[in-house]
């Protein structure tokens, strides 16, 4: 039985420039850490074209697909299929569109899901979070640009246990070299 192709799609608009947008949704990786989806491990297959992917969903269901390369516009729109070998999706098609619009960009974030089974439907929220947090990933980084704080870079769920009296005390030791104040606090916000 052949299943229906299914979209999910949302759009916002934003007060900044397209090139902006493109800079900071085009870091797919960093994007995608970002907004809680899983590491990828790529590997190349005998295709130059396309290389073979790997991850675990909710850090535990193994899932592997073939990666097509992106179809990149530059600071217009991106878009990647993968072909999964098994599990409840069969392809899915992930992407980003940048329309210009006075005074800033809508940005569309989009993934087409043909599903392999009827075990589809259980994911489709997940899918569909996905596609709706590339847009809140969008807000909070112009929220926390408004309050002058740099976007946060992604962290892994499982975080390291941090010593925080080692920490305190080499960041003292970099406070006394010639760096700005402000670095150094920057740096422990990163950290911790």
């Amino acid at each position: 039985m052949k299943h229906q192709t299914i979209r999910f799609e949302r759009e916002r608009a934003y007060p900044m420039p397209v090139s902006e947008a493109w800079r900071l949704l085009a870091d797919t990786d960093h994007l995608n850490r970002a907004i809680g989806l899983p590491a990828v491990e790529f590997s190349a297959l005998p295709d130059p074209l396309v290389r073979r992917a790997r991850a675990r969903v909710f850090g535990v269901v193994p899932v592997r697909w073939r990666e097509f390369p992106f179809d990149w516009i530059r600071e217009r729109r991106y878009a990647v299929l993968r072909e999964f070998d098994s599990g409840p999706i069969a392809r899915m098609v992930v992407g980003i569109e940048l329309q210009p619009m006075a005074p800033g960009v809508t940005v569309r974030s989009y993934a087409e899901c043909t599903p392999a089974n009827v075990l589809a439907k259980a994911f489709g929220g997940v899918i569909k979070a996905s596609v709706a947090d590339t847009l809140d990933f969008c807000d909070r980084y112009l929220s926390r640009k408004q309050a002058g704080q740099p976007d946060p870079a992604p962290v892994p769920r499982g975080r390291p246990a941090v010593d925080r009296g080692e920490l305190d005390r080499r960041l003292g030791q970099l406070a006394a070299c010639p760096v700005r104040a402000e670095l150094v606090s920057l740096l422990r916000e990163r950290i911790l």
